[in-house]
């Protein structure tokens, strides 16, 4: 495995415990050996060193948020590779996700709107800046302590002026409750249309308890 168990070292990194795993990483809590605090360290994993097209998304994650300064995207504080592993360490968030907090604004339409706004400018603030997220879904939403959001996990960023393909390996994007048609479908040039749909999606859940569409 690329990092070693809970209490172990990873680079100049203390792994404390596993937060999550998707597709290409797996995200810890991790204390910085140097600066002394507490951090998400994201990780590829290492299955995936020998497939190009994930380990370029990867790259292509790092890029994506590095290009990117918004009090409500999750920002990264430092990238490398450790034994040829490419990670990034990270903000933590400790309030999870609002997956985990759905419940909380259900009967508070305002408090929803308000919560959803935030995540629009953060949103916002990318498409300017030429990048698409194309995976929003509250799962991909963190929150802190005082309940601020952070929108997180660029790894299905695309830049709205490349035309550039996924190849096969990696061709399905984003997460069905979520995604905008022309995204399901795959055909055609997405813009930010699909990105607003996702967040008319979030505030369609927090407002009802149950995503627009649901089934197999």
């Amino acid at each position: 495995p690329a990092v070693a168990p809970s209490g172990r070292g990873f680079s100049h990194f203390e792994i404390i415990e596993e937060l999550g795993r998707g597709g290409m990483g797996t995200v810890y809590r991790a204390r910085d050996l140097v600066t002394e605090r507490t951090i998400a360290l994201k990780v590829l994993q290492s299955h995936h060193l020998n497939e190009p097209d994930l380990v370029q998304r990867f790259r292509s994650e790092v890029r994506a948020v590095t290009s990117l300064d918004h009090r409500h995207i999750l920002p990264i504080h430092e990238v490398g590779e450790h034994n040829g592993v490419p990670f990034f360490s990270m903000k933590l968030a400790t309030g999870g996700s609002l997956a985990q907090h759905l419940g909380d604004y259900l009967g508070h339409p305002r408090k929803a709107a308000q919560l959803v706004a935030k995540i629009a400018r953060g949103v916002q603030h990318a498409h300017e800046r030429g990048i698409l997220h194309r995976d929003l879904k509250p799962g991909n939403i963190l929150l802190d302590d005082a309940g601020e959001p952070y929108v997180c996990d660029f790894g299905l960023a695309k830049w709205i002026n490349d035309d550039r393909r996924l190849t096969i390996t990696s061709a399905v994007l984003g997460t069905p409750h979520y995604i905008a048609p022309e995204q399901a479908s795959g055909k055609g040039t997405l813009t930010i249309s699909a990105d607003i749909y996702s967040l008319g999606a979030i505030l369609y859940e927090l407002l009802t308890g149950r995503p627009p569409f649901v089934g197999e």
